[in-house]
């Protein structure tokens, strides 16, 4: 082997280790932040706030076109909001588990076609989105992400 050869197989390894360690670093710094809070979203209204450091659970509008939404329930830790899935030609409850132990958030049950929501699983981070209900789970950091990089 030639020495441009050997120096050029040293370098690739080098670099290679190199994008390692910090793809590596990269999942360390975002796999340790911390969630702060769990949006849940209908269409584009944030309905209610889930508090994961405060441990509360707030209404911040009634669900449009839906006034007796959302229901939270705190002794089951569930939050229940009409989606716009139709069965029959009425709209579907879809019902979204909490836990503040975990720091999580799940679709436990809706109706929508294969019930792709509720297979969504529990999420401690990652956004859950159900299209056919138009309804999003999406998580607060509390940090701007301009300081976490």
């Amino acid at each position: 082997m030639k020495k441009s050869s050997k120096r050029d197989v040293i370098i690739i390894l080098i670099l290679l280790t190199i994008s390692l360690a910090g793809y590596f670093i990269y999942q360390a710094v975002i796999n340790n932040r911390n969630v702060a809070k769990a949006l849940v979203i209908y269409d584009v209204d944030v309905v209610v706030v889930v508090d994961f450091e405060l441990k509360t659970v707030e209404k911040i509008i009634d669900q449009p076109g839906s006034p007796n939404y959302p229901i939270i329930d705190t002794e089951n830790k569930t939050i229940t909001l009409l989606g716009d899935h139709t069965k029959g030609g009425a709209r579907q409850e879809v019902v979204i588990r909490y836990s503040f132990e975990r720091k999580s958030m799940q679709i436990i049950k809706e109706e929508s076609p294969n019930n792709i929501c509720s297979d969504l699983g529990e999420s401690t981070g990652m956004s859950l989105i159900c299209l056919p209900n138009n309804i999003r789970i999406q998580f607060d950091t509390g940090q701007d992400i301009d300081n976490e990089i």
